[in-house]
């Protein structure tokens, strides 16, 4: 399998992160992270020196919705509500973003098996070659 035949899948989602961290590390939580089925909307918290979209494959199925988060902003739940959805055997939640036009997943990093690791410039073009074979087909 190439890596543009690892783009699409009904569990592909990206993850944009402007950092010098791994993938999922995250200074102030450890339990959490968000991904997105918008490649566009990925690359916009890909910018700066350490930008990179990481291609991530969801590996459950149990997600809920934000709705069944205690917290009324579900944007940033607190750990205790996360522990509360881990509880009762969901790995996260989804919910839309970026004028919801952006499906997102809010889940445990052991959720998800990273495919590929792409600085933000290389995802760019990738992405455009890929607009160029869809639009020859």
């Amino acid at each position: 399998m190439n890596l543009t035949d690892s783009l699409v899948g009904e569990t592909i989602y990206y993850r944009g992160f402007d950092s010098q961290f791994s993938v999922f590390e995250n200074p102030e939580r450890h339990n959490f992270t968000w991904v997105t089925d918008d490649p566009y909307y990925a690359l916009e918290y890909a910018e700066g020196e350490h930008g990179r979209v990481a291609i991530v494959e969801l590996m459950s199925v149990n997600i809920g919705s934000p709705w069944e988060l205690t917290d009324d902003d579900y944007l940033s739940p607190s750990d205790e509500a996360m522990e509360d959805l881990y509880s009762r055997g969901l790995c996260g939640y989804w919910f839309y973003a970026n004028h919801d036009s952006s499906y997102c997943l809010c889940a445990n990093p052991a959720s998800f098996t990273v495919r590929e690791v792409l600085n933000a410039q290389d995802f760019k073009e990738l992405l455009s070659k890929i607009s160029i074979r869809a639009c020859l087909t």
